[in-house]
């Protein structure tokens, strides 16, 4: 059983949407940042199994705080660790692409492995990675889908939608979110020279979401 939801005190908001839907409190976390910038986070008492809610969008002041408060949780009770994070920074380096770089998935993930003992987040861009939890030293990794909620949320909103993912691997993204209830398959593809070509599907009444990819590489 989930004793409290953890938070820093900027996502609050979305931390205490999680911590009522699972009916429990939610502790806001203290940060203290001194004047060269280090930070000191002061966490409430804990218990049992607790979620630390910390979405990694622009993650680089986040990180730090981040396991810090992971280790003062430990250090107050916490005996079971769940990471929330939506979103999950620094996985698109899953492989060397040029020499001299770096592989950051395997980085951060032994970062986080080793201080949680579970990591949920939302609908990763992942094609080289078959297991997760191999990645991130061997902690329980739960990720869930999102195309299902945004095509509920866009096709009543905006029909006629066009779909338009980042590059060409984020196609199978994109089409799910087409492919979903109220929406039409995707016809989109990549041309050689990095262009879309792909144009919005014709057919059909025009009242679902259509997809179409571009590349950035």
């Amino acid at each position: 059983m989930i004793s409290a939801v953890h938070a820093f005190a900027d996502e609050a908001a979305t931390a205490g949407r999680l911590a009522n839907a699972i009916g429990t409190p939610l502790e806001t976390i203290e940060l203290h940042v001194f004047p060269d910038a280090e930070t000191l986070p002061k966490v409430a008492p804990a218990t049992g199994t607790v979620v630390l809610h910390r979405s990694l969008w622009s993650p680089n002041d986040k990180i730090v705080p981040l396991l810090l408060a992971a280790d003062a949780l430990r250090r107050r009770g916490a005996e079971r660790l769940v990471l929330v994070a939506p979103y999950l920074c620094y996985l698109r380096q899953d492989t060397v692409f040029h020499d001299g770089e770096p592989v950051s998935r395997d980085v951060l993930g032994r970062l986080l492995g080793e201080r949680f003992d579970v990591i949920v987040t939302v609908q990763l861009h992942l094609h080289r990675t078959a297991d997760l939890s191999s990645a991130f030293a061997g902690a329980r990794t739960i990720v869930i889908g999102a195309g299902a909620a945004i095509a509920a949320a866009l096709v009543p909103a905006a029909p006629g939608t066009v779909i338009v993912g980042p590059d060409i691997e984020s196609a199978p993204w994109a089409a799910e979110v087409g492919a979903c209830p109220g929406g039409s398959e995707p016809d989109a593809d990549q041309a050689e020279d990095g262009r879309s070509r792909g144009q919005p599907d014709s057919g059909g009444d025009g009242a679902g979401a259509r997809t179409a990819d571009r590349a950035d590489r």
